[in-house]
């Protein structure tokens, strides 16, 4: 799973370079070609959904990481 996370971290990335160099209006006919303000919550469940399994897959792998390393022989 770190694949999908690291993968994920790099879309937004290029995502986010592509939006800062973007001019006003193409970034107004991005935000109309992609209905935002139709498909808000659909937008902000997706986002939720994945900020939630991020955060609990980076959690249970710090915590997996730490009993590993209380039980190695030493």
């Amino acid at each position: 799973m770190p694949v999908v996370a690291t993968m994920i971290g790099w879309v937004i990335l290029i995502r986010r370079t592509i939006l800062l160099f973007l001019s006003r209006d193409a970034t107004a006919r991005l935000v109309d070609w992609f209905h935002f303000e139709e498909f808000f919550y659909l937008y902000l469940g997706f986002a939720a959904v994945l900020g939630l399994y991020l955060t609990v897959h980076g959690f249970s792998a710090a915590a997996q990481r730490r009993a590993l390393q209380r039980n190695r022989p030493g």
